[in-house]
């Protein structure tokens, strides 16, 4: 569960974003993988999903917003940290950085 209360210290507001992202990770031949957004910033990604990328990885994902008046977020990152969760080993945590 997301603390809604938290205090910002970065420099860049954090938006608290549950929506499907679809993401290929480069030179995987295009395989696409499907995670949920946790939240957002203006320098990176947070999401769960399914798949376990490496630390290092670049990817280049897709927030796919489920409201017909936003158009899709496509953005390259790399990929900071990958923990899996502690009540599903099914479940991975993935914590990115945009690239520019």
């Amino acid at each position: 569960m997301v603390d809604r209360f938290h205090i910002e210290k970065r420099d860049y507001l954090r938006m608290y974003i549950e929506t499907p992202v679809t993401y290929t990770i480069k030179g995987e031949n295009n395989m696409t993988h499907i995670g949920i957004s946790q939240d957002f910033s203006a320098t990176g990604l947070y999401m769960v999903s399914d798949f376990a990328p490496n630390p290092g990885d670049e990817i280049e994902f897709e927030l796919n917003p489920n409201n017909k008046k936003l158009t899709p977020f496509i953005a390259k990152a790399t990929v900071l940290s990958c923990t899996p969760d502690k009540d599903n080993i099914n479940t991975f945590h993935i914590r990115s950085k945009l690239l520019p």
